[in-house]
């Protein structure tokens, strides 16, 4: 059985992608694009694997979901 590891970052209005610092350590400050930010955590082992969207009003408060093998 894989276990795994899970991650979020957060998408923000101005639509930068930020890992959440206690969730993803190794992407802490990347505060980057999409495209860049799914590169770089991709050669991390990191697979965005879900969404969590946020209110309509609030759309900071999305969250983007990652997992790999712990």
């Amino acid at each position: 059985m894989t276990k795994w590891q899970y991650g979020l970052a957060y998408y923000n209005p101005d639509g930068l992608i930020e890992a959440h610092g206690e969730y993803m350590n190794d992407m802490q400050g990347a505060r980057q694009s999409i495209a860049p930010f799914l590169l770089e955590a991709g050669e991390k082992g990191w697979e965005m694997c879900g969404l969590l969207p946020g209110k309509s009003d609030k759309p900071h408060d999305s969250c983007l979901v990652f997992k790999r093998p712990a």
